[in-house]
């Protein structure tokens, strides 16, 4: 694999270097409102599914200082659910979306930057043998992208974009991809956030998708972290088994971040 080989490279060539294990903090903090983000996240939300469900999170793996760059392998993963409710408080699970992603992360002075090889695949649920009009996934949907993503830390926001190609895809599609986005947020423990993200990918023909984020954000320390608030989307659904479709609804998300890369609060605890 090529970050793999890339990781041995950076860590061969640095022998010289601070070489830190399992940091756990990422180096490329937490995106809110890129709707991949490996980040655990409880929604609820307008339209089908009205309930969904994020378990992931992102660690550091090996982090290497080399003088004015700091390098970091990281790793990745989460599984997205969405949930129909039933009779008596039961929720059929309609959709299951599995991603594994491999970072390698740089940071120079306020410039961050992530390559990452990202797996993505779609698979059963209880909706598919209930008959909730989802199509068969009889082709299978599986997806490995490379996706290269360039931030600035500044003061109260982080702006991002990001290139995206396809490398493998099942079943075969258009490529490429464009996403871009920020987010900004207050600078005391408890305090305000807001994310917007933005993506056109070949594969949807270059519908725009929005997400957005915004409300109030407790910070246990850089790592650690809950938040809450509103959210909206806008364009094709990311569900698998929904691909190509168009969804849009407003919802309530509540978010658990382990590993989030927030900044230390400053000034009085609150």
């Amino acid at each position: 694999m090529l970050q793999l080989a890339l990781a041995c490279v950076l860590l061969g060539t640095v022998s010289a270097a601070g070489v830190e294990a399992l940091p756990g903090e990422r180096m490329v903090p937490l995106l809110p409102a890129d709707p991949h983000e490996t980040a655990s996240a409880l929604l609820f939300r307008g339209g089908d599914p009205s309930l969904e469900g994020v378990v992931g999170d992102t660690l550091g793996l090996v982090r290497v200082d080399a003088g004015p760059i700091d390098l970091q392998v990281e790793l990745g993963a989460a599984i997205f659910l969405g949930f129909l409710p039933g009779g008596s408080l039961t929720f059929g699970i309609s959709t299951v979306d599995g991603l594994i992603r491999l970072p390698i992360s740089m940071s120079w002075k306020r410039l961050r930057m992530t390559l990452e090889w990202a797996h993505i695949s779609a698979h059963y649920a209880d909706g598919v043998r209930y008959g909730d009009n989802l199509p068969p996934p009889s082709d299978g949907y599986s997806r490995e992208q490379l996706r290269l993503i360039s931030s600035l830390e500044l003061p109260w926001v982080r702006p991002y974009v990001a290139l995206r190609e396809l490398v493998h895809v099942i079943p075969e599609d258009r490529r490429f991809g464009v996403q871009l986005g920020l987010k900004a947020y207050g600078q005391r423990r408890f305090t305000w956030y807001e994310a917007l993200d933005l993506a056109w990918h070949a594969d949807n023909d270059w519908r725009t998708r929005l997400s957005y984020q915004g409300g109030m954000l407790l910070r246990a320390s850089r790592q650690r972290a809950v938040r809450g608030g509103v959210t909206a989307f806008w364009g094709p659904a990311l569900a698998g088994k929904r691909c190509g479709e168009q969804d849009a609804y407003l919802g309530v998300v509540f978010g658990f971040d382990w590993h989030g890369g927030w900044d230390e609060w400053t000034g009085s605890e609150t």
